[in-house]
């Protein structure tokens, strides 16, 4: 597959291995777009354009909002092959959370979950939803489509085989997980960050008091200790 034909979508959700994706493209030397265009993308999209201004330039898109409109894009940009990304739903579920914590959602990440605010039971019945119907929509066609899951160590040998190239000789990127344990307590400090700081108070509170109160008591002891010797005088 050259870059100037055919055109490659990676349509799983946002925190499944999309950025390891993309940068595994680009090392493939496929020019990649990895949400870094999303404004210009949506806007194409909401006015019918889905054969998109972005795609004169490059090769292949990764993450939102391409994931929500993989059907249209199908139809309009034929020969296309589409990456659907993949990951642990209980873990997938924790990374997405961490990343969203409070704040109120993106448009384009409205436009896949279709709430404003984080919602366990929402985002992972949408997640569970969206791998289903891609499954599905593809399911005569085989070839268009490849599931891949990045944290279960899909790599080179599979990318590179559905998309017809050599495997390179750097090692497969890995760019969202980590160590997941490290991810896991770091999300938790942040969660519970809030009591952890209020029990700090407290604790440096009631180490101030006693040691004023020491302070005072050895300075009242001092003051008995002379006052008993200028009485022996």
């Amino acid at each position: 597959m050259s870059e100037g034909s055919n055109k490659i979508f990676v349509i799983g959700a946002q925190r499944t291995g999309t950025a390891s994706v993309a940068e595994a493209l680009s090392i493939l030397g496929i020019k990649t777009s990895h949400f870094t265009h999303h404004r210009s993308i949506l806007e194409d999209i909401r006015a019918g354009r889905f054969k998109l201004q972005v795609l004169q330039e490059y090769g292949a898109i990764a993450d939102l909002p391409v994931p929500v409109y993989y059907q249209e894009l199908d139809r309009h940009n034929p020969g296309s092959k589409f990456i659907l990304t993949l990951r642990d739903p209980k873990k997938w579920l924790l990374g997405i959370e961490n990343h969203i914590r409070s704040r109120k959602l993106l448009a384009v990440e409205y436009d896949f979950f279709g709430v404003w605010e984080f919602d366990r039971d929402v985002f992972l019945r949408r997640y569970e939803g969206h791998n289903c119907d891609v499954l599905a929509y593809f399911s005569s066609r085989p070839a268009d489509l490849l599931t891949f899951e990045v944290e279960k160590g899909d790599g080179w040998e599979k990318l590179c085989k559905f998309l017809g190239k050599p495997v390179p000789a750097p090692p497969f990127p890995h760019k969202i997980w980590g160590n997941y344990a490290k991810r896991k307590f770091t999300y938790e400090f942040y969660k519970n960050f809030p009591s952890l700081f209020v029990r700090l108070v407290k604790c440096l509170q009631a180490l101030k008091n006693k040691t004023g109160f020491s302070r005072e008591s050895r300075g009242k002891q001092s003051e008995s200790r002379a006052y008993r010797m200028d009485g022996r005088d």
